[in-house]
């Protein structure tokens, strides 16, 4: 994995399935599904901003596990199919990491972790509406659509940032 570039963004506008568990279950692969069924309907998904991409969104917001959108970016918030929701991620500085598909998974999280660490500048962005439990508690996988199921996917990771307090 690369260091991060860390770059302003406007908002992101997308339409997915939610998903909330359990650590266990995530392993397991119960996320799976609910990725399985945005693929199953992501051709009747009107104004995709891009369909060669599909969003990973993890919210850390309960102890024992967190929520997941699997989602894809939309231009503007039309009608949605039964049992998708809207998600509106806004317009904030993101750090942007590369996980390459060569590279090892089980850490590419513990390197972003570290680049916050070390960093003098940014830290992760904490929205005070939501009571977290990780010390990334907001990350977005961007993955190729074609490859998110794969064994050993590539794909960029991005975590709102925000400025550390000078003490």
């Amino acid at each position: 994995m690369n260091s991060a570039l860390v770059k302003v963004r406007k908002d992101i506008l997308a339409v997915g399935y939610k998903w909330s568990g359990t650590f266990d279950e995530a392993i397991r692969g119960d996320i799976h599904h609910t990725i399985t069924t945005l693929k199953k309907f992501s051709d009747f998904i009107p104004q995709l901003a891009n369909p060669n991409q599909a969003l990973g969104i993890s919210i850390h917001d309960r102890p024992d596990g967190f929520t997941y959108y699997a989602a894809m970016e939309v231009l503007d918030f039309g009608p949605l199919l039964e049992g998708m929701q809207p998600i509106r991620l806004p317009a904030n500085s993101y750090a942007e990491f590369i996980h390459k598909k060569e590279d090892d998974l089980s850490t590419a999280y513990d390197q972003v972790a570290e680049f916050f660490r070390e960093n003098q500048t940014y830290k992760p962005y904490l929205d005070p509406e939501i009571e977290t439990y990780d010390p990334l508690p907001i990350k977005v996988e961007i993955h190729p659509y074609d490859d998110v199921l794969s064994e050993r996917p590539g794909f960029n990771i991005l975590i709102p940032v925000q400025l550390k307090k000078i003490e």
